[in-house]
């Protein structure tokens, strides 16, 4: 469903024509995106959904449009194919198309490369450059003609856009885009083992624009993961640890999955132990985790967070599908965070270390209310609505059935 949005401007710069275009008014210039699962209640009328904004985004590419994802699942018939259809468009167009996707989910996304590598313009590479760090390519991003930038939770999957919550964000300003650029080249020239050294650009952050009341909008990509990224001052997870630290009052945060048990069983407590200090010092911290969440031990030590005065936690459980069981679906994926009412953050990383550690991603750090507030909302409803409960601790949980 296309959704009305009031328009912002770019500060020092025109918004691209083709938003209007397509969407029929100019679209803001940073505005966050989110999918909604069918047959729920979660959707929020003046968030424009991912499918709209990702055709208006392709639809509108004239030059170049650059892709990293985790996979593609495309499914015919499904949400996804009109999308897999504007990129193919974009390149018999003649802009030039390039894609990076996860060698180890090549089985997933091989039907789609095989598409879309006989079409003129397009080149695909598989990458495999965060083996030997036991990582993955996880980012889920893309660059149109190096002035507009998606990232978010949302994959290229059918399910993504119908079946499972998600939330991204749809940046207009050349700064950010440069940035994103510069992580896609990284990744472009280094696509077999090892990943890609550091660069150390140092860049100038953060960006500002105007929000929909007029009011400075600052903001600036964070990377993952340490050691492998364009600017070493913008690792995500320091970022993270930063804005709970500095929380004055409240803390929401809602991810996929969150875990202090790194591979191997290794305690890694940055993150759980940043929102405790946080809580001492009288900050109320509110957590929503999807209910795959509830594996053993990462369970125990949620029930274990859930017991510090002022943390308050809820797992998830989006209902089934009336059509039947969707494998790796219904289910609340987007990676969000709000402090305040000053700062948030949206990204592709779960809350464990890998992600972090070991595998690429691509988030974006926010100051200012119009991107603070939409979240707020985005929360507030999961918080609110019909699929969370707080969680028991004295509950023995049975994690649900991901796969048939």
């Amino acid at each position: 469903m296309l959704k009305n949005m009031l328009i912002t401007l770019c500060l020092g710069m025109l918004l691209t024509a083709h938003g209007a275009a397509v969407w029929g008014q100019e679209a803001p210039a940073l505005e966050i995106v989110e999918s909604v699962p069918m047959e729920t209640s979660l959707d929020i009328p003046e968030v424009r959904n991912t499918r709209a904004v990702w055709l208006s985004m392709l639809g509108g590419a004239k030059k170049t449009l650059d892709i990293e994802q985790f996979y593609f699942a495309n499914k015919p018939g499904e949400s996804l194919e009109a999308v897999i259809n504007a990129i193919a468009d974009a390149a018999e167009r003649g802009v030039k198309v390039r894609i990076i996707a996860e060698e180890k989910f090549r089985k997933e996304s091989q039907a789609t490369a095989d598409f879309l590598e006989k079409k003129p313009n397009v080149t695909w590479r598989w990458i495999k450059a965060f083996d030997h760090l036991n990582g993955i390519q996880h980012g889920k991003f893309f660059i149109v003609d190096g002035k507009e930038t998606f990232l978010g939770s949302q994959n290229f999957d059918w399910r993504a856009l119908s079946h499972i919550s998600e939330v991204g964000v749809r940046i207009c300003h050349e700064g950010f885009a440069r940035c994103a650029t510069d992580l896609f080249e990284m990744d472009w020239t280094h696509t077999a083992a090892p990943a890609p050294t550091p660069r150390d650009r140092h860049y100038q952050v953060p960006f500002l624009m105007k929000d929909q009341g007029g009011q400075p909008l600052e903001f600036y990509p964070v990377f993952d993961p340490k050691g492998y990224i364009p600017d070493s001052a913008l690792w995500e997870g320091r970022e993270l640890l930063r804005l709970i630290k500095e929380a004055k009052k409240e803390i929401m945060v809602q991810v996929l999955t969150f875990s202090p048990v790194a591979r191997g069983g290794e305690y890694w407590h940055e993150l759980d132990s940043a929102l405790r200090e946080a809580a001492t010092r009288k900050v109320e911290v509110r957590l929503i985790f999807s209910d795959w969440s509830t594996e053993y031990p990462e369970i125990d030590h949620i029930k274990s967070l859930a017991l510090i005065p002022r943390v308050s936690i809820k797992l998830s459980t989006i209902p089934k599908w009336s059509g039947g069981f969707i494998p790796f679906a219904r289910t609340q994926h987007g990676k969000y965070m709000i402090v305040d009412d000053e700062y948030s953050w949206v990204g592709s990383s779960n809350w464990e270390k890998d992600y972090f550690y070991n595998c690429r991603n691509l988030g974006i750090v926010m100051k200012g209310g119009s991107a603070n507030r939409t979240l707020r909302k985005i929360f507030l409803t999961n918080w609110t609505g019909p699929y969370v409960r707080f969680v028991d601790v004295n509950r023995t949980y049975v994690p649900p059935i991901r796969t048939e």
